[in-house]
């Protein structure tokens, strides 16, 4: 006699996600046959449009590299897929909108996110990581739901002032910093990989997302150690990885301030700063921590001289 194990059938997103709570949604960039039949879910979905929906860009090519990296035609659609879903929690008039990553539990991006939004750091105001509702397992572990807030790309055509645009710079450094401080580079800023969370009618905070390409790197680090870097050891090669780590951060987003400088004629108090976060020589870029002071400074000066006017 044959004994025949029979393996459970895996449960879908939907039936899988009801049990924690939450309504899964159709694709919110499909046709408007396909949307939901309630009132309030149609406009939910409606407004999740809003969405860039996690699209990975190509990376830039770097100075040093001699040849594109392979990661440069790692590309994902603006489109709706299993590893991005949206859905809502609750009833009533306290039903929200939740975009849901499905991915790897053992992916490292996980790893990193949950780092920065461990509850002490999240109550810092320079922390710009994208919160973290929930994280719980599929039916077998091996993958994982990570519940996050709707967020709304950033249209840097939408900064009509020169005091949102240094808002905008000003969060990002701070964020930059701050994630620096507790010993991350992120790997891969692009203006695909910021998004905007909606505060209040008239607050919004700009977070950092997607850490797939994210290390662990040392908070302080200096160029001297490149002098020494045949007698120091692993110890020191380890310092240089960060040290480039740290400082093609900065280059990243010293290009994404380079399309926000387009705005307007009036942000040339941002030309030195985004002149040195570009920079060819990376030991010749500030830290995040040194450009927000600098902004600071230049920010002043240019109120001072408005006094006068």
């Amino acid at each position: 006699m044959t004994i025949i194990h029979l393996q459970p059938e895996e449960p879908t997103h939907e039936e899988w996600l009801r049990s924690r709570g939450y309504s899964l949604l159709p694709c919110p960039c499909g046709d408007d046959d396909q949307l939901h039949e309630d009132v309030a879910t149609r406009r939910l979905i409606l407004k999740s449009r809003e969405l860039g929906l996690w699209a990975t860009p190509s990376l830039p090519v770097l100075e040093g590299d001699e040849e594109p990296s392979p990661l440069c035609d790692r590309t994902l659609e603006h489109t709706c897929n299993d590893s991005v879903l949206f859905a809502t929690h609750g009833n009533g008039p306290n039903q929200e909108l939740v975009c849901i990553k499905y991915m790897p539990a053992s992916s490292m991006g996980l790893r990193y996110g949950m780092i920065l939004d461990a509850p002490h750091l999240r109550v810092d105001p320079r922390n710009h990581a994208v919160p973290v509702f929930e994280m719980f397992p599929n039916y077998d572990g091996t993958m994982a739901y990570t519940v996050l807030p709707f967020l709304q790309s950033v249209e840097l055509t939408q900064l009509r002032s020169t005091e949102q645009i240094l808002d905008f710079v000003s969060q990002l450094l701070q964020g930059l910093e701050f994630m620096h401080e507790q010993g991350v580079a992120h790997g891969n800023i692009s203006l695909h990989h910021i998004m905007l969370l909606p505060i209040e009618p008239s607050s919004s905070k700009y977070v950092f997302i997607d850490y797939s390409q994210s290390s662990f790197v040392r908070s302080e680090n200096r160029p001297t150690t490149l002098a020494n870097a045949t007698t120091a050891g692993r110890d020191c090669i380890n310092n240089i990885d960060s040290f480039f780590s740290l400082k093609r951060d900065i280059l990243m987003l010293g290009r994404v301030f380079q399309e926000a400088r387009k705005l307007s004629r009036s942000l040339r108090f941002l030309d030195g700063i985004i002149s040195s976060m570009v920079h060819q020589e990376p030991r010749c870029r500030p830290s995040a921590a040194a450009a927000f002071e600098q902004l600071q400074h230049e920010w002043d000066c240019v109120l001072k001289h408005r006094d006068t006017w």
